[in-house]
């Protein structure tokens, strides 16, 4: 596409959103999709625009005018079946059946998600993880569809391990590429899913860390005082209702206090982890200090997410987490509070059956082989005695990037402080 053609279609001004002072819009027609994003600085709004000004070249769709002035440039040399003939050869090397890039896949899926979003399907995590397929297609220089090997896959994955890329990064980007190879095979492009036997091991798994009863309650300690600007304390619900009831992070971001029955002290949780039905849905029994916590929300009539936020999004729920393991002084690792429910619940009890329905585990096997490390009686007693945060100690602290205390996490946009509120 001409660039001074599309130079003025890409416009830069001033927005109306809050948060942000420009913004950069690029119509439909242009990329094939409508690119509206918000800066703080004019600046930055240019470099995107001239950004997209250099992908034009290579991602957009040509415009119809722009069409007819090639075909009439080529109208004296060649006839029209000729000029049929040349671009229905250059469309079958470039964009039909294997020979299809993996952006055009990538594309389609951020398009279908977005739809979806729009109509309250799924949630803003389904719909940012297939844009971030937008990345993997950069990684793999926008191959072939039909180029995606198992040996490519795993040496693929291979150096990602190697990079320090998370597990559940690769499996994230590996799940984008199982979709597009999907829908590829869907539309008829390919014949068979070169991936369909290929299962990526997690070097992590069976790892089983649990936390103390100290650290449990220094964390305890440290969470009541973060707080949001409305008051709520989300770092407090994690360990709550992860150490107390060994619920996963993502079903701690979706529960409600309506899903919070005091009367019968039970938790009504539905997981997405489990593909089986029977497992999905479950009822926690509410034990230990876990019950004042919830008694002193449920008295004052506290409805909406337990978590006191707006909204479930894992990035925002992150930094709470985060923040409390900074001024705890505690290191807290992936489901380290579930694995604490599960080694003190299985100590307490001393029966797996029960303990897997606690937690939705497919069988009391599977609870027995990852929680029957030893907890000495007196450890298990001291957990559950623990007791529920009624007193704030110290000030209340708001994560911020105002000067104050260090904390040691950045979002991308610059190091977050403590300050007392």
């Amino acid at each position: 596409m001409n660039r001074k053609i599309a130079s003025s279609l890409i416009s830069v001004h001033e927005s109306k959103h809050p948060k942000y002072q420009y913004e950069c819009y690029c119509p439909l027609k242009v990329f094939g999709r409508k690119i509206q994003k918000g800066f703080k600085f004019k600046r930055q709004a240019e470099d995107y625009k001239a950004q997209l000004l250099d992908e034009l070249e290579e991602q957009a769709v040509p415009l119809d005018d722009e069409i007819r002035l090639i075909t009439k440039r080529f109208q004296g040399k060649l006839t029209a079946a000729q000029i049929e003939a040349a671009l229905t050869r250059q469309a079958s090397l470039t964009g039909e059946g294997p020979d299809t890039p993996l952006s055009y896949f990538c594309e389609e899926l951020i398009e279908a998600q977005q739809d979806a979003f729009d109509r309250g399907e799924i949630g803003i995590d389904q719909l940012k993880n297939a844009k971030r397929g937008r990345n993997l297609v950069k990684e793999l220089k926008d191959m072939a569809i039909g180029d995606v090997t198992e040996k490519m896959v795993k040496k693929w994955v291979t150096k990602q391990v190697k990079a320090g890329v998370a597990h559940r990064t690769c499996k994230n980007r590996l799940e984008n590429l199982r979709r597009w190879i999907s829908m590829a095979i869907t539309e008829g492009r390919m014949d068979r899913d070169p991936l369909a036997q290929y299962k990526m091991s997690n070097p992590n798994r069976g790892k089983v860390t649990i936390l103390r009863p100290r650290e449990v309650a220094k964390l305890v300690l440290a969470a009541v005082r973060i707080r949001t600007r409305s008051g709520a304390a989300p770092a407090l619900a994690w360990i709550m209702f992860g150490c107390f009831a060994g619920l996963r992070t993502s079903e701690i971001r979706r529960l409600t206090w309506e899903d919070v029955d005091l009367d019968d002290r039970e938790i009504w949780v539905q997981s997405r982890k489990t593909a089986r039905f029977d497992m999905a849905e479950r009822f926690v029994k509410i034990i230990g200090p876990l019950y004042d916590y919830c008694k002193a929300f449920k008295k004052n009539g506290a409805t909406g997410l337990v978590t006191g936020l707006e909204y479930t999004s894992e990035r925002s729920f992150s930094k709470y987490q985060r923040a409390a393991q900074d001024l705890a002084g505690v290191d807290v690792p992936k489901n380290a509070c579930r694995h604490t429910y599960g080694s003190h619940h299985l100590r307490k009890f001393q029966d797996s059956k029960l303990t897997a329905m606690e937690m939705g585990h497919s069988s009391p096997q599977t609870t027995f082989e990852h929680y029957r490390r030893a907890v000495k009686a007196n450890q298990a007693d001291r957990f559950w005695d623990i007791e529920s945060p009624k007193v704030e100690k110290g000030k209340k602290l708001l994560v911020t990037r105002k000067p104050g205390r260090p904390c040691k996490i950045n979002d991308g946009a610059g190091d977050l402080n403590f300050v007392s509120v």
